[in-house]
């Protein structure tokens, strides 16, 4: 009973922040990558959506798992953009409650309170709203971390959690190819030590079957269409030589990231440390008897290598959101380390009934601080977000508006300038809720609905910059910023 509290204190502020929006009728309109999550998850609610998130490389991440997860809130919110918000809140609970549950049956209440405590200084680091955001790198995180903390059960032959991990695998993947590496190989180092400690039963061979044909049918049917789909592209993309970056960059990327939110230097020294108390909780827990443990402390070293590896092929700048998911696994170090210390403690200095509740209630009560100081900072930084959807919307008013007074009933937009690509989206989805009838010009790798496809047009609406040459002659309908919105009556496009 004490896990499973220590469990909903953590959860609870992402649970708050992620429904906060839905519950009070928030109708923001999203801009770049969210807009194009809810685009996706329009298409998801048609049964249309095959791939996952797109990426700036030209492909899109593996599969729509998470689109298809959000459609009924979406459906319930009334199309709302808070319904996915509250959908990826609700998975971000469940991913960090499984890892609570799962370290509460490797190694009892001792590994499920510190377990707590760890994601709870987890949710205070990186705010409750990262963990309850739907941006595909954040899901990829929760979901990745699940897996993690699955494995250990997994390798010790426990194999009623195998759908849990494929799961939870599927979900990291698709959301993000690029921890693929790292957990298709900490994936086969659990199997292979489960089937040297028992074999599965016919009905967790089922129930896995089931788990993985309905997270891979859709982009399995992808691939089968005409041309090469998406995992071709993507397969495509990783043949093809590319300037990868050199090895100090990817270091420092990397420990950047497992050691989060540290930076520079600091970063270092917090990679020794949770080496080092990963290292030490290895060896406790060999001695313990504690295999679990042994594995957890062993999974996020051997994890930390991979990344390392499977970061030196990666193209283009080492954002930090593209190895968000690395930071579980110094959670999963710093979790490891912490239950062989309090037990290590128990051991020297043993506690009665008295002193184990004031133990717990002091631990839930440092919980329940680290939870609302991510949950407040999370409510921070919500203002952004706010007037970037007024921008999104007046814009699409003004926009309809003046296209309705000069007589356009369909005209097509043509993006002249990657850059706007953030704004357009927003834009192109609060036109479509207001039910102007509109094409797009295809542009980045983005796949719009069939709806806005080129056909019959009676203009074309140019987007470009408000900067340098090769500015179109036209009518000035709109300004945003550094783009402006040309309205064309002759040259127009048509066809795509």
């Amino acid at each position: 009973m004490g896990v499973l509290v220590a469990a909903l204190l953590v959860i609870a502020p992402v649970l708050a922040i992620g429904w906060a929006p839905y519950f009070r009728g928030d109708r923001r309109a999203p801009i770049g990558d969210h807009a194009g999550i809810e685009l996706y998850t329009r298409e998801a609610l048609s049964q249309r959506q095959r791939v996952g998130p797109y990426s700036r490389f030209a492909f899109h991440h593996p599969g729509p798992a998470f689109f298809y997860l959000a459609a009924p809130l979406y459906r319930a919110s009334g199309e709302r953009y808070a319904g996915i918000e509250a959908t990826a809140a609700s998975l971000a609970a469940a991913g960090i409650g499984l890892m609570v549950a799962c370290a509460w049956l490797a190694g009892g209440a001792p590994a499920g309170w510190t377990t707590a405590l760890v994601l709870a200084l987890g949710v205070a680091l990186r705010g409750a709203g990262a963990w309850a955001s739907p941006w595909n790198p954040n899901v990829a995180a929760v979901a990745f971390g699940a897996f993690l903390f699955v494995l250990p059960l997994l390798a010790t032959g426990r194999w009623p959690v195998l759908p849990w991990a494929l799961a939870a695998a599927s979900l990291a993947v698709q959301c993000h190819i690029g921890c693929a590496p790292v957990v298709a190989g900490l994936g086969a180092l659990a199997l292979a030590f489960a089937w040297r400690a028992s074999r599965p039963g016919r009905g967790v061979l089922i129930r896995a079957g089931i788990v993985a044909g309905a997270f891979w049918a859709l982009p399995a049917l992808d691939a089968a269409r005409p041309g090469r789909g998406n995992l071709g592209d993507l397969w495509a993309f990783l043949l093809e030589p590319h300037a990868r970056n050199g090895l100090v960059d990817v270091t420092i990327a990397v420990a950047s990231a497992f050691a989060a939110p540290a930076r520079g230097g600091a970063a270092f020294v917090g990679v020794a440390l949770l080496v080092g108390a990963a290292l030490w909780a290895r060896s406790a827990a060999r001695r313990r008897a504690a295999p679990a443990t042994e594995w957890l402390a062993s999974f996020s070293l051997l994890g930390l290598l991979l990344a390392e590896l499977a970061t030196l092929g990666a193209v283009g700048p080492l954002y930090g959101y593209l190895l968000r998911w690395v930071g579980l696994l110094g959670l999963a170090a710093l979790a490891a380390a912490a239950h062989m210390l309090l037990l290590e403690l128990a051991e020297r200095r043993p506690v009665d009934e008295i002193g184990r509740l004031r133990l717990q209630v002091a631990t839930a009560a440092l919980v329940v601080a680290l939870g609302a100081t991510g949950g407040w900072a999370a409510w921070l930084g919500e203002g952004a977000s706010a007037e970037d959807s007024r921008r999104v919307v007046q814009l699409a008013e003004s926009l309809a508006a003046r296209l309705d007074e000069r007589g356009v009933r369909r005209p097509i937009f043509v993006v002249a300038d990657a850059q706007a690509r953030p704004l357009v989206l927003g834009l192109f989805l609060e036109l479509d809720k207001q039910g102007l009838l509109f094409a797009v010009k295809s542009f980045n790798v983005i796949r719009f609905p069939p709806g806005w496809q080129p056909g019959r047009e009676d203009a074309t609406v140019r987007v470009e910059s408000t900067r340098g040459a090769g500015r179109a002659a036209g009518e000035t309908l709109a300004r945003d910023g550094a783009f402006r919105f040309v309205l064309l009556r002759d040259g127009g496009v048509t066809g795509p």
